[in-house]
């Protein structure tokens, strides 16, 4: 078997055997990265401009994704291209690996942790639904089906565009370069763990930010990132990032991270900070963990069955 023929669980293994030359080598790597990142989105602000503005963008105090969901849509279809093509370039640039290093491949069980990350989302946001709703802490006032089909299936199309692209875009920079960046320098349990607190930060300066509305971002980058290192490959946590995002807003109504969508099923929700995370949603609050902890459970009992099966 050639090198470009291992799966991506022994090509990690190939990277921890080489280690680096000296303790910051991948802080260098990392800031070169994060950096060429930043300077490709802005060049992919640029290039897409005349595309956005024909919109005709609606400026309010905050910026409101929903009232600008296609060119919102358009930049982060642009933008995740240019984090995929960078991201390869720096695996085989830059690491000098194969590209399936990056957590990219089509063998064996990639499909099977895709649709298993979708469904860990969607079940675990669902839990944090029916919760809320048994207790009184959201009343349904209406459903997206209601309205016009062309506002129906612009919104689904747009939403579902724009939430795979998110996913896509922040696994392949925080779990398929950061993550494994510092697992081949620092190991993998603080590679976890900064990589968490990295990814939480992306999110901070979202509308309602607060503190446990970072403890709940770095807490769902952890059961993101195990179920990087579980499998070896991005699928499952980009189906289930995917789930998450796309089923606790577009579907069920709350904030994602604090941006509202037009949703499927239109709720109104009780003050209650405590358990839903107040503007942030529910990221921000104890059902988010509470939901955490069953996912991270399916992930390990996944990944061991899987484990189990191979000859």
């Amino acid at each position: 078997m050639s090198e470009t023929e291992l799966p991506a669980s022994e090509i990690e293994g190939r990277i921890e055997e080489r280690p680096p030359r000296y303790v910051f080598e991948p802080i260098v790597r990392l800031m070169l990265y994060l950096f060429t990142v930043g300077v490709g989105l802005v060049l992919v602000g640029f290039a897409i401009a005349p595309f956005i503005f024909a919109f005709k963008i609606r400026v309010t105090d905050t910026f409101d994704f929903q009232s600008n969901l296609p060119p919102v849509t358009i930049y982060y279809i642009s933008a995740t291209y240019a984090v995929l093509l960078i991201s390869f370039g720096f695996v085989l640039f830059v690491d000098k690996l194969p590209p399936e290093a990056l957590g990219f491949n089509f063998r064996e069980k990639w499909a099977r942790e895709l649709l298993l990350g979708i469904s860990i989302g969607a079940l675990a946001t669902s839990f944090i639904f029916i919760i809320s709703y048994i207790m009184g802490w959201v009343r349904v006032t209406g459903f997206i089906f209601e309205k016009p089909p062309a506002k129906i299936l612009s919104t689904i199309l747009l939403t579902i565009l724009l939430m795979v692209s998110i996913a896509i875009f922040e696994e392949t920079m925080v779990r398929g370069y950061v993550l494994r960046t510092l697992k081949w320098g620092y190991g993998a349990f603080s590679a976890l763990i900064i990589s968490s607190v990295f990814f939480s930060m992306l999110h901070f300066l979202n509308p309602g930010a607060t503190m446990p509305g970072f403890l709940g971002t770095m807490a769902a980058g952890i059961v993101l990132g195990y179920g990087y290192l579980a499998t070896g490959r991005l699928w499952l946590p980009i189906g289930f990032h995917f789930g998450w995002n796309f089923f606790l807003g577009p579907v069920f109504g709350f904030p994602v991270s604090g941006v509202e969508f037009d949703s499927w099923i239109e709720q109104i929700r009780t003050a209650n900070t405590l358990w839903l995370g107040g503007d942030f949603g529910p990221e921000a609050g104890l059902l988010s963990f509470i939901a955490l902890v069953p996912s991270a459970v399916a992930i390990r009992w996944f990944t061991q069955k899987s484990e189990k099966a191979r000859p």
